[in-house]
């Protein structure tokens, strides 16, 4: 994929990236209604993540995490994003268009 310019960018999977994350997404969702700090705002065409974030249920021994055994595959998408590089806390706004 290198050879085609197609570079990936390694996802956080340290111990406690799951939490941090959904904390991370959590308040970036928050902060979205009051329009300060770093947000993250969905368009209308995300919908996967429209329809598949907002249900997601948590895991029943470890209740600041989800339910991996879900549909989590959009969650984790804007999770890693959300922990990333120049978009981890503070950094900046964020739009996550898929």
């Amino acid at each position: 994929m290198l050879e085609l310019g197609i570079e990936w960018t390694p996802s956080d999977k340290s111990p406690g990236s799951r939490k941090i994350g959904l904390q991370a997404i959590r308040d970036r969702l928050e902060a979205a209604t009051r329009k300060e700090e770093p947000a993250l705002y969905f368009m209308e065409n995300c919908k996967a993540s429209i329809e598949t974030i907002p249900y997601l249920p948590r895991d029943e021994t470890k209740p600041d995490d989800v339910d991996s055994n879900a549909e989590d595959h959009c969650y984790d998408m804007v999770r890693y994003r959300v922990l990333s590089g120049s978009f981890a806390a503070g950094k900046l706004n964020m739009t996550i268009v898929h």
